[in-house]
Parts: C-alpha cells; sequence; structure tokens
C-alpha cells in the first residue's frame, strides 16, 4: 500500500513538471473554461425578459434600460427583440469560447504528448540492454505509442473540468440559494453521496483499466513474438 502511494506521488510530481512547462496553454484553458460558467448563467435571462416583460407586464431590468432607448418601454415588439438578441448575443460568445477552448485544449494536448514521449525515449535509449531483453521492445513502444497520451486526459480532460466544475457548483449554488434556499439546501445535501458513489465506481473503473492495458500490453509482446 505505501509502495502505491509513493508511486502514486511520484507520479504526480512528474506530471506537475510537466504542466509547469506548459502553463501559460493550461491558464488560457483554465480561464476559457471559468467563462463557460457565467454564459450558461446568462443563457435563460433573454427567456427571463420575454417571459416577463413582453408576455407579462414587468418593466424591463435597470441596467437593460440604461442602454436602450426610452421608446423600448413602451413596445413590446422593441422589447422581443431585444431579447432575441440578447439570446444569439449569449449563443455567439458560448459558441466562440467552445471553438477558443478547443482549438487550446488540442495544442496543448498535444504538446503534452509531444514532450513526454520525448522524455520516454531519452529515457529509454538510457537503460540498461537487460532491461529491454526482459521486457522486451514492443512493451517499450506500447508504452510511448499508446500510454503517452494519457497525460492530456489526465490535466486537460480530467484536472481542468473537476476545478471548473467545482467553480461553476458552488455558482448554481448561490443562484439556487438566491431563488430557493431550500432548494440549495437539499442539493448541498445531496452533493456528499453523489461524491461518494462517484468516488467508489471510479476505483472499480480504475482497476478494470490497469487490468485492460496489461492485457493489451501483452498481447502486443505475443505478436511481436509471433
Amino acid at each position: 500500500m505505501n509502495s502505491a502511494k509513493k508511486a502514486d506521488r511520484m507520479l504526480w510530481k512528474r506530471l506537475a513538471e510537466l504542466a509547469k512547462q506548459n502553463w501559460p496553454q493550461l491558464s488560457g484553458i483554465l480561464l476559457l473554461s471559468f467563462l463557460s460558467t457565467p454564459l450558461a448563467l446568462l443563457m435563460p435571462l433573454p427567456l427571463k425578459i420575454a417571459i416577463d416583460s413582453v408576455v407579462g407586464k414587468q418593466a424591463l431590468p435597470n441596467w437593460l434600460l440604461l442602454i436602450t432607448p426610452a421608446a423600448v418601454e413602451s413596445s413590446k415588439r422593441d422589447q422581443l427583440f431585444i431579447a432575441g438578441g440578447l439570446l444569439l448575443a449569449v449563443a455567439v460568445l458560448a459558441s466562440l469560447q467552445s471553438l477558443a477552448s478547443w482549438l487550446l485544449q488540442t495544442y496543448t494536448g498535444e504538446k503534452l504528448v509531444h514532450d513526454l514521449r520525448a522524455q520516454l525515449l531519452w529515457h529509454v535509449q538510457r537503460v540498461s540492454l537487460a532491461f529491454h531483453d526482459r521486457r522486451g521492445p514492443s512493451d517499450t513502444s506500447y508504452r510511448i505509442q499508446h500510454d503517452a497520451p494519457s497525460i492530456q486526459n489526465i490535466l486537460i480532460q480530467g484536472l481542468v473540468p473537476i476545478v471548473t466544475s467545482a467553480v461553476g457548483f458552488v455558482a448554481m449554488l448561490l443562484v439556487t440559494a438566491r431563488i430557493s434556499p431550500r432548494l440549495a439546501a437539499i442539493s448541498l445535501v445531496l452533493s456528499p453521496v453523489l461524491f461518494l458513489l462517484a468516488r467508489h465506481s471510479s476505483r472499480k473503473v480504475r482497476a478494470g483499466y490497469d487490468e485492460v492495458k496489461q492485457l493489451d500490453s501483452s498481447a502486443m509482446l505475443v505478436m511481436h513474438e509471433a
């Protein structure tokens, strides 16, 4: 157990070193991911304006009255156009955010894989010939070719979504608390239960994933020997 924990600490240390080399790109991905939360919160706003002000009889929000002509307040059609324009603007901003995030994630992920493969190749060239005789060339090639891309799954598809999801959870909880404190309390009580269930399932998935990777590597060795 201690050896497994020590290996995990060593693994995270090496991942931190690779992440440090690419911190500007990872910081950009994190910032772009943070933008998705306010954009998601703004998406229902045009619908609220259309229902409350166009269909209903409520006045437009004060911040909207400050940037629109005075005639808009008395025209339902203009108010509907403004609500539609806001919906279109939020959708365009969300699409631009998704595109920029995808481009930066793709570039950073490929760079991380390239850097890790370069380090693995340099390490393989430095180990003894007895190691290659014991493990075989197919196992080494498998690690470099198929295991190295896992770094982008850990840092980009794993760590970044965890941070952004935590921020989004807090933001959604605050918004829900303003609407209904009781509903926010219920969500807060259920969250630890969902977290424990997800953690329990992830342990089983990890054990199965390790077994599949070992079988895949063994199959590559058998094919090479054949």
